[in-house]
């Protein structure tokens, strides 16, 4: 649903829609009530400010229920990266510990693949895409690592950690790759969507109209510094604030 508003500046994208929610929540109201001398009864009036009241406590609570999920999606995928560049370090030191000419060349595999995934790969997953370079090189470095023969007890212990960190290596990257298509789910945007709609209805019918404008104004532009940060937050690999190989410590 945010997807094409991720890419846009927090301050542009704030006042984006704060101008939008204004806009309908004050300025319609407003010139239509002044327009067609319209005034709600008091009873109306009375009720909608309880209603508005309600609608206001729901909205609160669907954005604290949805910026848990997308910050723990972000979470997520900081960690994910973060064991990735681990395994790739101790991948490293393994082979050291192997030594030989075979063991050297699959150290500059794996340099060439964890300089893939930050060059190549890291800008597809915006996309929620893998590379075929990367993946090439991944599978490059697991041959490699399968033609290693230990000779003594030191090369066949290092053999054995070397095969159960290219194993978790493999399994960490399809975790990032499947962490790059997680979503909002739909229900949770709706149930965001109608409870912004029914906040902004309920408050044509404040009155006074200064009340109106200061009451909704208030509202609509605290919800709005919400709504910017959950969609900022909703990319978790694309957008100003996406999560980035280079700001995770060895890529």
């Amino acid at each position: 649903m945010f997807d094409y508003l991720v890419d846009l500046p927090n301050v542009v994208l704030f006042l984006v829609i704060m101008s939008s929610g204004l806009l309908l929540a004050v300025g319609l109201p407003v010139l239509i009530r002044w327009k067609f001398k319209i005034t709600p009864n008091d009873a109306l009036s009375k009720g909608a400010t309880e209603a508005y009241k309600i609608a206001i406590s729901i909205t609160l609570l669907l954005f604290v229920i949805t910026l848990v999920r997308v910050q723990g999606d972000h979470r997520n995928a900081e960690d994910i990266a973060a064991k990735e560049v681990a395994l790739t370090l101790k991948l490293t030191g393994a082979l050291a510990v192997f030594g030989g000419p075979d063991a050297e060349e699959s150290v500059e595999d794996l340099k060439a693949y964890t300089k893939s995934v930050a060059n190549d790969e890291w800008p597809l997953m915006a996309k929620g895409v893998s590379s075929d370079v990367t993946t090439g090189l991944l599978a490059d470095l697991t041959q490699g690592i399968g033609l290693l023969t230990p000779e003594n007890a030191k090369q066949q212990m290092a053999r054995v950690e070397i095969g159960l960190t290219i194993s978790q290596l493999t399994d960490t990257r399809q975790a990032r790759l499947t962490a790059a298509k997680v979503t909002l789910p739909n229900y949770l945007t709706q149930a965001i969507t109608c409870a912004l709609a029914l906040v902004i209805i309920l408050g044509w019918l404040e009155t006074p109209l200064p009340r109106l404008a200061g009451y909704a104004g208030g509202v609509v532009t605290g919800f709005s510094v919400l709504l910017t940060l959950l969609i900022q937050a909703s990319g978790v690999f694309v957008g100003q604030n996406a999560v980035d190989a280079w700001s995770i410590p060895g890529w």
